[in-house]
């Protein structure tokens, strides 16, 4: 079976004449058309790479914001950022990524020896979210854990702006195209494809 699949690639620092240079913070939300986002995003190696907590919770937030309703973003980092980490733990990355913190849901996770996995999923009806919803401790930086176990600095901070950004107006219709982004190698990257199908309603 072919599919007719448009693909676009960026790279902060690109070496190839295929990948568009540019910074994936750097590209607008894209709360109100939802013809523009994505229907997957494959952030592999990305997240650790940007320097500033507040930085890894806006990128977080672009990627939710970056998907349509039921869009899914596979998530990998390496396995030290959270089970060394002096801010963070497993479990408390994944309380973040969800509900009170960027609204994920959370659909699976593993661990290999090195790289932790997670496939994450835009919920279906999130328009009417409450901003009382975010948990504020997740707007602070707290050292969690001490001693010689914990030497990584990777920590992640949200902030509500990045989290909630502009109202966003509830959109009923859309089509339902095939759409994935990717972040690749250790830069900022996205891949789009694009499979037309039939118009659908999005209740």
């Amino acid at each position: 079976k072919k599919y007719n699949i448009h693909v676009r690639a960026i790279d902060i620092h690109s070496m190839d004449r295929r990948i568009e240079e540019a910074d994936f913070l750097d590209l607008p939300y894209l709360h109100y058309d939802v013809q523009k986002r994505y229907d997957v995003i494959v952030c592999s190696m990305v997240l650790n790479c940007v320097t500033s907590p507040t930085d890894r919770g806006r990128m977080l937030c672009h990627l939710y914001h970056s998907l349509r309703p039921e869009g899914l973003v596979f998530l990998t980092l390496p396995k030290s950022c959270l089970f060394q980490s002096a801010f963070l733990t497993p479990s408390l990355f994944q309380d973040m990524l969800q509900e009170t913190g960027v609204g994920f849901e959370l659909l699976s996770t593993k661990q290999s020896p090195k790289v932790s996995f997670f496939v994450l999923q835009r919920p279906r009806n999130d328009e009417k979210r409450p901003s009382s919803s975010l948990d504020a401790t997740w707007t602070q930086l707290i050292i969690r854990n001490k001693g010689k176990k914990f030497p990584n600095q990777f920590s992640v901070v949200l902030q509500p702006q990045h989290i909630f950004g502009p109202l966003t107006r509830r959109t009923t219709t859309a089509t339902t195209t095939k759409t994935i982004a990717k972040d690749n190698n250790l830069e900022n990257s996205m891949v789009k494809a694009t499979i037309p199908k039939p118009r659908a309603t999005l209740n």
